[in-house]
């Protein structure tokens, strides 16, 4: 029996940077696009950044997270703000969330993956600002930011099952001269199984709320395990089994490939 956390993501906000930069090749669109791989640079050294977030409603997180960033030490220091007028205003901020409305000191070191959790701001508000300080002259990088409303929060019997080796996504064909054409679709990627045992007609609600989110393997989503390890993955199946399933009481497994 333990404790295992989804935190389904969304990348269908408008991002834009206020204060600081892009580096050529490493655009702020980067940051839409869930892409473990493609990442924002800041263009210029030793500068305060701003980026705004417009969820085009007004919204309440519990929780927010960054991937494949360099934001791992002292000189890195980040917070979230809300803003009540628009993007780019010179909005009265509502600090909250990360520092007590200071800067969080750094991200854990050697967390390329990274999830802040917290009790939901007072009010919903369309508007959202990430700074990040920078003092080091290192240009802050990320790949993808992302915030959310929702949690799923599991106490099963489950198991996080050993690597089952490599995933390398490989499509064959034959053409209609008989010769063999493969097609890469991606680099290699890690895959592994999570088994949930003994799981009541009552829980299937869960299962369902998660794959409703992440529609079926189309979006990644990030888990934590038991002892704590974030993963970022992607739901292999397109479908949810326990439709199938007639008894009470069931077991179910979910197979997952890394994002990054």
């Amino acid at each position: 029996m333990g404790s295992i956390v989804f935190y389904p993501m969304s990348f269908d906000k408008s991002i834009t940077i206020q204060v600081g930069g892009e580096q050529s090749g490493y655009p702020i669109e980067n940051l839409e696009d869930g892409n473990w791989n493609t990442t924002w640079m800041n263009g210029n050294d030793t500068e305060a950044v701003q980026i705004d977030f417009d969820f085009g409603t007004g919204i309440k997180p519990v929780w927010f997270c960054i991937g494949n960033h360099n934001l791992t030490d002292t000189g890195k220091g980040i917070k979230l703000s809300q803003g009540d007028t628009g993007v780019g205003a010179a909005y009265n901020e509502l600090e909250f969330l990360i520092g007590n409305g200071g800067y969080h000191d750094y991200v854990s070191a050697n967390s390329g993956l990274w999830i802040e959790t917290f009790s939901a701001p007072n009010s919903a508000e369309r508007y959202y600002r990430l700074y990040i300080e920078d003092t080091t002259g290192t240009k802050p990088e990320i790949a993808f930011i992302s915030m959310g409303t929702t949690v799923f929060t599991m106490n099963l019997n489950y198991s996080l099952g050993a690597s089952l080796g490599r995933f390398y996504g490989t499509e064959k064909r034959i053409t209609t001269g008989g010769q063999v054409k493969s097609n890469q679709l991606h680099g290699v990627k890690e895959q592994f199984q999570l088994s949930f045992d003994d799981i009541a007609e009552t829980d299937k609600g869960f299962f369902d709320a998660i794959f409703t989110q992440i529609q079926g393997s189309l979006y990644p989503f990030v888990f934590t395990d038991i002892d704590g390890t974030n993963y970022y993955v992607r739901k292999q199946e397109e479908n949810n089994f326990h439709d199938l399933v007639e008894y009470q009481i069931y077991n179910k497994q979910w197979t997952l490939i890394e994002e990054n």
